[in-house]
């Protein structure tokens, strides 16, 4: 069984805009500079994009597991290899040439940042960003993807790099969830249910027991959610989601998930949720709901599935993670360059980082992504050099 999951690219672009444009506001002060009403709350709410990513990350790599189930056994070793080799290939380049451009420039940026923030708001003090800085075990930390679980080097490089040490842990796990809650080609339901139970009960507690804020700009303790336990359960509402839409398992499965997960979660991450399952399982709520209000929600999912979303879907891996090394430093560039008000400015400075960043990221895909994606298939059909020779 095939399902349409082609309005995920249009999704993906608009949460890693959503991130861009967030991350933009706060460089440019926030509600200290402006307050819009519901719109500041949803551009300084971007981490809520960031648990879409992951509820998506969760929905994929099962969708992928089930979609392989029949030549990729769940229980073969070689299954797990071959998934965390391709999950390698498709990651690590681009995270790894964002790590240490962010290093090398990391004095730069923050600096930016912060005469930044004094030119739109007048003043050095108050700003909401944690300081990076250069050290070498900040570096290690994030050369081994392993700095989510440090909190001093959380986000002590490339601020939005925290989720991708959470990423790293889900894919080291994955395959072991998979044959926890597989029975040959059967999914175990009762262990899907303790798990939709516990995790974001040990959420709560790990959010109590760990906490996640910062004290007076010195970091405490977790400044990011950024242990495997902190979103587990966001990962398995991804899982439960593409087990319910290739009727492995019943819908209930996925209304007792939501049930349970929904109260811990804030407002917005809900909707973003609600956004998910209803434009997956839209074909099977057609029956169910008004035909003008299915037509509706159909034209926007063809829109989220269009060539241009695709052109969005390759490029917002990237623009997610080198947006923060761009925006700051151009936007001081176009501060000292053209001595512009403060409006002017913004709307230069939005236009002209936005287009950067797509342009970089889009770059950086069919220079990075794309041929290191297609080593990691050679590597796992034995034959890596056949790919290497064709591109050198």
């Amino acid at each position: 069984m095939k399902l349409d999951t082609e309005y995920l690219n249009g999704t993906r672009f608009l949460l890693a805009l959503w991130v861009f444009f967030g991350h933009f506001y706060q460089t440019i002060g926030g509600n200290k500079f402006i307050h819009m009403p519901f719109i500041s709350r949803i551009l300084l709410s971007a981490s809520c994009a960031v648990d879409g990513f992951m509820i998506i990350t969760g929905f994929l790599m099962a969708y992928n597991y089930f979609q392989r189930e029949e030549y990729e056994p769940f229980n073969d070793f070689s299954t797990a290899k071959h998934f965390w080799i391709k999950r390698f290939f498709r990651l690590y380049p681009v995270y790894i040439i964002s790590i240490l451009v962010a290093f090398i420039f990391v004095v730069t940026i923050s600096s930016s940042r912060v005469d930044v923030f004094e030119f739109f708001i007048g003043t050095r003090q108050g700003s909401t960003w944690s300081i990076e800085h250069q050290s070498i075990t900040g570096l290690i930390s994030h050369l081994f993807m392993v700095h989510g679980l440090i909190p001093q080097h959380i986000t002590s490089i490339l601020g939005p790099a925290w989720s991708l040490s959470l990423e790293a842990q889900f894919y080291a796990l994955f395959p072991l969830i998979f044959v926890f809650i597989m029975n040959g080609k059967k999914v175990q339901q009762n262990r899907i249910l303790i798990f939709a139970l516990i995790l974001p009960i040990v959420a709560i507690g790990c959010t109590k027991i760990l906490g996640i804020y910062s004290s007076h700009g010195i970091l405490t303790t977790f400044n990011q959610p950024s242990f495997i336990l902190f979103k587990g359960y966001l990962f398995l509402l991804g899982i439960v989601l593409a087990a319910v839409a290739l009727n492995k398992i019943s819908n209930k499965y996925l209304m007792f998930t939501l049930l349970v997960t929904m109260p811990f979660i804030n407002s917005i991450t809900n909707l973003l949720i609600a956004f998910l399952v209803i434009f997956l399982l839209l074909d099977q709520l057609k029956s169910v709901i008004h035909p003008i209000f299915f037509s509706t929600l159909d034209a926007i999912r063809k829109i989220l599935s269009c060539k241009v979303s695709k052109f969005g879907a390759d490029t917002s891996y990237s623009l997610y993670l080198i947006h923060q090394i761009i925006i700051a430093p151009l936007l001081l560039l176009i501060i000292t360059t053209f001595h512009l008000g403060k409006f002017p400015t913004i709307l230069i400075g939005l236009i002209a980082s936005l287009f950067m960043c797509i342009m970089v990221s889009y770059l950086l895909h069919i220079t990075i992504e794309k041929p290191f994606i297609n080593i990691g298939k050679n590597i796992i059909k034995g034959s890596p050099q056949k790919y290497i020779s064709k591109t050198a």
